[in-house]
């Protein structure tokens, strides 16, 4: 009997491998590039694409813009050879397709290379210079330019998959504005997308071509007041801002506005008598970035006005009392750096100052802002880098802005606190930056600095924990010109070595057994 089902064993065992062998003969896997599920597929190659950092540096100058005449150029090189994996199979194209042109740049102004004839005109050979890779960067826009205005099947599919849509100016913002007009070129190219589910656009430059008048977004965008979320703005035009905020600002969630100064004077001029953002409603913002903005008090306060919708409660009597309508505040998250006023006057004294702190705790009230805020990162702004020894803002009123911020979550500051701060956090706040500012500066300064040094985080701590306070995560903010020109604040190399050492391991202690996440960062 056991002799019998041995035999059937073996004999089942023969024909399952004989089975097995058969079918690695007769089937042909496929590929592996094929076998991928699609949903890993298109996280594998999405987080291999090229992207083009939008946000230039803070500092502009003829060599910065050089750069990115010289970036962009390069990552039109880098996208030509990630195409190629297209030709990887029929379902690497048809997952590809909508990553690749989720995002598209297009430029608006291109510098035409110039032969130099001295050292004046060195920058337009920079872009030739930088990358070996890119010898000819003006050549790759100019058949980017005409593949957009052509007639071709992949601009269709191209409009069909965009999510972002960046309109960059490549032209120095200061330079002279004699370039050819192409607002007919780029109105015609712009057209093709008027049906695309555009969720992101970003402006940047003198001269997009975009929202030249509050009709412009009916004639090429139409479709952009439904599905716009997200709008940035750098170095462009003040009435190009105003007329985007006019007709998009009902359904924006985010916006962002970097590097907005006189740019030429043409542009002060016309800000008494051309477009305002004073009739402006935002009523969905959550997040506010404004990062190196020179412009009016009025402005400012129109800007911050228009954030908030209307009371429920007041919507019920307003056709009965004839009465501006109260906004309530979405505003979740806000930065701010850098801000001046400027002076209405530019012939009488400074052309500008920095906003003070109480002028932008005074915003912070308008439609309740302050209330619902959760994110709050503030960069006084320095008129000089003298200022740096000064205190820009008033300590105290750095205290009262974050007591009546009571939501916060995450709060940053880069200049002196007042040792009253940890007294006022809320109590819901999880993340800390604050900046480490030495005490050694000139006699004159007014307020010396309570942050000094990493034993005075270390006590900082200390008295957070004693008020039951949950941090998860602290920051030591640290100037950067500190470590590279220490001489600035009258400090040597070993100083500055000791001012970021000494006490450093109390603090890391501390913060440990209080689970509490050290991080420094740079400013």
């Amino acid at each position: 009997m056991c002799s019998t089902q041995s035999q059937l064993c073996v004999s089942n065992s023969r024909l399952s491998h004989a089975h097995f062998a058969g079918a690695l003969v007769g089937e042909v896997l496929p590929p592996a590039s094929q076998r991928i599920p699609r949903e890993l597929l298109h996280e594998i190659i999405g987080s291999i694409r090229p992207f083009f950092d939008v946000c230039s540096p803070s500092t502009l100058g003829a060599s910065v813009f050089s750069s990115r005449q010289n970036d962009f150029a390069v990552y039109l090189a880098e996208m030509k050879v990630y195409l190629t994996l297209r030709l990887v199979s029929r379902i690497w194209n048809a997952v590809m397709t909508p990553i690749v042109y989720q995002e598209f740049v297009i430029p608006t102004r291109f510098p035409v290379m110039r032969p130099t004839t001295g050292y004046s005109q060195l920058p337009s050979l920079l872009p030739a210079l930088i990358d070996s890779r890119v010898m000819n960067p003006y050549g790759r826009v100019h058949k980017l330019v005409d593949f957009l205005g052509g007639d071709n099947g992949l601009v269709d599919s191209l409009a069909s998959n965009m999510k972002t849509l960046v309109l960059y100016d490549f032209c120095h913002p200061f330079s002279s504005n004699d370039q050819s007009d192409e607002s007919g070129l780029m109105t015609r190219i712009l057209e093709r997308f008027k049906d695309s589910d555009i969720r992101t656009l970003h402006c940047y430059g003198r001269e997009t071509y975009a929202f030249r008048g509050v009709d412009w977004l009916k004639g090429v965008l139409p479709n952009l007041r439904s599905t716009l979320q997200n709008l940035s703005f750098d170095s462009a035009d003040r009435n190009a801002i105003s007329y985007a905020l006019l007709t998009l600002g009902g359904s924006i969630k985010y916006l962002e506005i970097r590097n907005r100064s006189r740019l030429w004077d043409a542009d002060y001029d016309s800000m008494r008598d051309q477009a305002s953002i004073s009739s402006a409603e935002m009523p969905n913002l959550e997040t506010l970035r404004l990062v190196h903005i020179a412009t009016t008090l009025l402005e400012f306060a129109n800007l911050f006005s228009s954030i908030g919708k209307p009371d429920s409660e007041s919507l019920v009597d307003r056709h009965a009392q004839h009465a501006t309508v109260p906004l309530i505040s979405k505003l979740q998250s806000l930065t701010v750096t850098q801000l001046f006023v400027l002076n209405e006057d530019p012939v009488v004294g400074r052309f500008y100052t920095p906003l003070t702190a109480d002028e932008f705790s005074r915003l912070l009230d308008t439609n309740g802002i302050a209330e619902n805020l959760t994110y709050l990162y503030i960069g006084p702004g320095l008129y000089s880098m003298s200022d740096a020894f000064n205190v820009i803002w008033r300590p105290e009123t750095v205290t009262e802005i974050v007591k009546k911020c009571h939501r916060l979550i995450s709060f940053s500051y880069t200049s002196i606190v007042h040792e009253n701060l940890v007294d006022h956090l809320p109590s819901g706040l999880r993340d800390i930056s604050l900046a480490l500012r030495p005490s050694i500066s000139p006699s004159h300064a007014a307020v010396n600095s309570y942050l000094h040094s990493l034993a005075m985080f270390k006590e900082f701590v200390d008295r957070s924990i004693k008020r039951k306070h949950r941090l998860g995560r602290l920051a030591v903010l640290v100037m950067d010109q500190l470590q590279r020109n220490p001489g600035f604040w009258r400090m040597s190399f070993g100083e500055v070595r000791t001012l970021l050492s000494s006490g450093r391991s109390e603090l890391e202690v501390v913060c440990r057994e209080a689970g509490i996440e050290l991080a420094f960062g740079l400013i």
